[in-house]
């Protein structure tokens, strides 16, 4: 059996990585905590230092200015902002980058108290679960954080993108080891990293295998040297900006094999997994590719955490616009079997392992 498991903010978001709706207060928190580590990266072996609190504060003035001059529905909705601000190039590249660096924080032990019980009972088991039916099964993730990729490598099975490798220079490759996973990450990556040089077509993929069973142990984001590519300055993230159209043309053409391996693995899908992502109305491109591209699909599984009603009929209406009626859908919602957290307890997981040897 093919299977196709989709990950959203969802996903991440019981361990405290913000989502849409949330982010600036959750940067706002951590940029207030003196001992949050927004205070700058004192070990980067880059010469360019980014004064990190510095840039948060910044960001988080713009977002107050953007609230001002809006007076938007949803006044912390990152994409909403992201959207806003797309013709300042600078202020987007300060929001990307404080997007990256406020994820590596959640993911810190110290900055992050909850991360021990979940890291192995949910994160580094689900890892574990999905390398045992991994000769059909493939992983795609909306998420920049790298809470799996972690999770993956410390369970000794690694990554495979699909970037262009001829492409691609690697950063600590002596720890780029393990058993071939197929993870697609369509939106990028906070270890994907490229220069300013639009001409420059090398990508830097830092690779760090560590942690413990209490931590992903992910490393610090940046600033990086631009070692290996043309631009002088620090290098960026290969992310796709959290807009409402996602339409940046020059990062979709860096990501645009990983979006043909995403194609081609969406219409050889028997059975699809859709954890923490409940198909926004923002992600129209997104839903439109699944509906013309799960021909194959014969059940659909999704596990999300939803508590009103009417975004439960919302839900079940996004869905089914996907299935188009061809294949049934069941669902996992609430505070119990539908928070992707509660795994050992979660009925999807024996779906999920069905296959397994």
């Amino acid at each position: 059996m093919k299977k196709v498991v989709i990950i959203g903010t969802g996903f991440s978001a019981p361990i405290g990585i913000p989502v849409m709706r949330g982010f600036f207060c959750k940067m706002q928190e951590k940029y207030d905590d003196p001992f949050s580590g927004s205070k700058g990266h004192e070990d980067s072996i880059s010469p360019n230092k980014i004064e990190d609190h510095k840039l948060f504060g910044n960001v988080l003035n713009a977002w107050q200015e953007w609230k001002r001059r809006k007076s938007p529905v949803e006044p912390d909705d990152l994409e909403d902002f992201c959207s806003d601000i797309s013709a300042s190039q600078d202020l987007r590249q300060d929001t990307m980058y404080a997007i990256g660096r406020l994820c590596e924080l959640c993911m810190h032990k110290e900055g992050n108290k909850g991360l021990a019980g979940l890291w192995g009972s949910f994160y580094r088991e689900f890892a574990k679960d999905i390398g045992k039916v991994r000769d059909g099964m493939t992983v795609i993730s909306f998420n920049y954080d790298l809470l799996l990729d972690q999770a993956f490598l410390q369970e000794g099975y690694l990554p495979d993108y699909r970037l262009l490798e001829k492409n691609v220079r690697h950063v600590n490759e002596d720890q780029k080891q393990g058993k071939s996973i197929l993870l697609l990450k369509p939106h990028g990556s906070m270890n994907w990293l490229i220069c300013d040089d639009l001409s420059c077509q090398t990508i830097t993929l830092k690779w760090q295998k560590e942690g413990s069973k209490d931590c992903p142990g992910n490393w610090p984001t940046g600033p990086e040297p631009p070692e290996g590519h043309t631009s002088k300055s620090n290098l960026r993230f290969l992310m796709v900006p959290p807009e409402k159209d996602k339409q940046e043309k020059t990062t979709k053409e860096w990501l645009g094999p990983v979006n043909a391996a995403v194609e081609e693995k969406l219409k050889d899908a028997q059975e699809i997994f859709f954890l923490g992502w409940s198909a926004p109305d923002t992600d129209k491109e997104l839903l439109q590719l699944l509906q013309e591209t799960l021909v194959n699909c014969q059940h659909a599984y999704v596990v999300n955490r939803v508590t009103e009603i009417d975004d439960v009929r919302g839900l079940m209406d996004r869905f089914y616009y996907i299935s188009a009626c061809r294949f049934p859908i069941t669902l996992y919602l609430g505070q119990t079997l539908g928070d992707v957290s509660v795994y050992s307890r979660s009925g999807w997981r024996e779906t999920l392992l069905e296959d397994a040897l």
